[in-house]
């Protein structure tokens, strides 16, 4: 007995048409094709079947030389409409007798189908019937949490006596959560409409099985399940939505001041985390976030009764960081700080740019200090870039120590013009590195001639 293997039919219902099947008045009283009750229904699958008696064809139909196919046409709805109908064509018989197999039907839906005889011109159809897929159960139930602190829970699930069959017809269990109820209760259709909710699936086992939800949020509720999915979630099935809600680190650990200055930042922070908690470790976390491809480090910090410190070497300057501190036992963070930001500073706030001085038709006078916040001693040189396009200061001078600050002459200047400038020094960071920052642009108009 031959069978049709077809998969994820029907899974999303069939456009219907206005317009009534003109061959469904061709039902007869059996004589010629006969719809069987079903053969088997599953969750997912039916096994249809249907007799034939081509020989009882009145000879007028004018079958005598025409081949003929038989199958059997399935539909959502109980009026057979052209478009509302998915046929399936038997690709083998035995006897008078065929049977049609179908994959990727719902669970708990009713469909209706009819036998018929494709004569090519025509077809004569059996009578309707109906089958009704079984309800979608749940394979598995899941005891209340336990093991709950800052960023973990632990799940036992438990199969049930549902949980085999489900499994031969392709479903998946376990626990799914998620930190907002409602989208247990929305209607879906694919595995990208559950976005928020976590799925974690066991296999079949007659032993409980405990699962760990790892990454949680502390001082967070969350809803938790059992579920039952087909693998591509087109179908799923939810549990009773129970709830709980991870340990708090509300005044438990904090970052309290963030002291930095061009690469190097001093951090303090305080803990009230239990001193009876053997083996764990402060790390001050950074990260830079004003890059494409951020960079991050960590850095072990100084316990001294509830107050934590950390000296955060070889930052870059002029650059904005996020910050935490997170709390480590045997290897694995069991909680964190909320998060906060921090600039490092920038030494060309320090180049401290005059007006300037002495303006001609064709010349000018530049003067600028280079703090010693930023800059070491001898303050001997920098130069002045500068040009009518403050966004291409293409021309440049020196500007040489005169008493307590530098000085550079602008030369060769066209009159009645606006002049962009920008001062630059050589900062160094530390020991055998150092780097060049600009002051902020400003600007002078030349004299007429």
């Amino acid at each position: 007995m031959n069978k049709i293997w077809l998969i994820a039919i029907l899974a999303l219902g069939f456009m219907t048409s206005c317009n009534d099947d003109d061959d469904s008045d061709k039902v007869n009283d059996g004589n010629f094709i006969v719809t069987s009750q079903p053969l088997s229904v599953g969750l997912t699958s039916v096994v249809l079947a249907g007799e034939f008696y081509p020989e009882r064809i009145p000879s007028e139909y004018g079958t005598q030389n025409t081949p003929l196919s038989l199958g059997i046409e399935i539909s959502l709805i109980e009026e057979f409409y052209d478009g509302s109908v998915y046929p399936v064509y038997a690709r083998g018989i035995q006897g008078n007798r065929m049977e049609v197999t179908l994959y990727g039907l719902s669970p708990g839906t009713k469909y209706y189908y009819r036998a018929f005889i494709d004569m090519g011109t025509m077809k004569l159809y059996g009578e309707r019937q109906s089958f009704t897929t079984p309800a979608l159960q749940l394979a598995c139930n899941v005891d209340d949490p336990t093991d709950i602190s800052f960023t973990k829970a632990s799940f036992t699930i438990r199969s049930n006596e549902a949980a085999s069959a489900l499994l031969s017809e392709g479903f998946i269990f376990g626990v799914a959560y998620a930190t907002n109820k409602d989208l247990f209760s929305k209607p879906q259709n694919n595995v990208n409409d559950w976005t928020g909710i976590v799925f974690q699936e066991i296999g079949y086992t007659s032993e409980p099985v405990t699962v760990s939800a790892d990454n949680l949020e502390s001082g967070q509720t969350y809803y938790y399940c059992a579920y039952t999915a087909s693998k591509d979630y087109a179908v799923c099935q939810f549990g009773p939505v129970k709830s709980f809600t991870t340990e708090s680190i509300d005044g438990l650990l904090a970052i309290d001041t963030v002291n930095a200055k061009f690469i190097v930042a001093e951090v303090t922070g305080h803990t009230t985390f239990p001193e009876s908690a053997k083996g764990i470790q402060y790390l001050f976390n950074y990260s830079q976030i004003d890059v494409l491809y951020k960079n991050g480090d960590k850095v072990i910090m100084n316990v001294d009764g509830n107050s934590l410190t950390a000296v955060v070497q070889n930052l870059n300057p002029n650059h904005r960081y996020e910050c935490w501190i997170s709390v480590v036992q045997d290897g694995s963070t069991i909680v964190q700080s909320e998060k906060k930001e921090f600039e490092t500073q920038n030494p060309g706030d320090y180049i401290l740019l005059d007006d300037a001085t002495d303006i001609t038709a064709n010349s000018a006078v530049v003067n600028c200090t280079l703090s010693p916040y930023a800059f070491e001693e001898p303050q001997s040189i920098a130069f002045v870039y500068f040009g009518q396009d403050k966004n291409n200061l293409i021309r440049s001078a020196t500007a040489r120590l005169n008493g307590d600050h530098l000085t550079a002459n602008l030369i060769d200047l066209q009159p009645n013009t606006t002049y962009y400038y920008s001062a630059e020094a050589l900062c160094v960071l530390s020991f055998g590195y150092g780097d060049w920052f600009s002051s902020r642009v400003k600007s002078f108009k030349t004299l007429p001639e």
